[in-house]
């Protein structure tokens, strides 16, 4: 599987490889990670600090899916992106780092919706 980001562009064949990127591939506080093949589906995990905004992608063209919040429903999270605008997110959508490690670790071996995660179809 391969992943990009504040990583690089790196193939990982291992959970093991995949959790030490997560862990230790960030621009400060800020980390930034596209997990997937050439193809849908992807998972995007966005962190600041000990805070993650995840997106999943299923299939081109659709929406996806993003997490049900469990870090408070009041005020925004600031996140980066390399190369484009930084963007925000509200509470409401965003989890611990932990659940989105958790999360990748799903994504690894299923390939599908991580199931530790409670989602929102767009």
């Amino acid at each position: 599987m391969t992943i990009s980001g504040t990583c690089g562009n790196q193939d990982v064949g291992t959970l093991d490889e995949l959790q030490h990127l997560l862990r230790t591939s960030r621009s400060g506080v800020f980390g930034e990670f596209w997990i997937g093949e050439k193809e849908q589906p992807t998972l995007a995990i966005h962190t600041n600090g000990d805070l993650a905004y995840l997106h999943y992608f299923p299939a081109s063209r659709h929406p996806g899916f993003q997490p049900v919040g469990d870090v408070g429903l009041a005020g925004e999270v600031l996140f980066k992106q390399a190369g484009q605008a930084d963007f925000t997110m509200p509470r409401a959508v965003v989890v611990s780092v932990e659940q989105a490690y958790r999360a990748a670790t799903d994504f690894f071996t299923s390939r599908s919706l991580p199931s530790s995660i409670h989602w929102l179809e767009l």
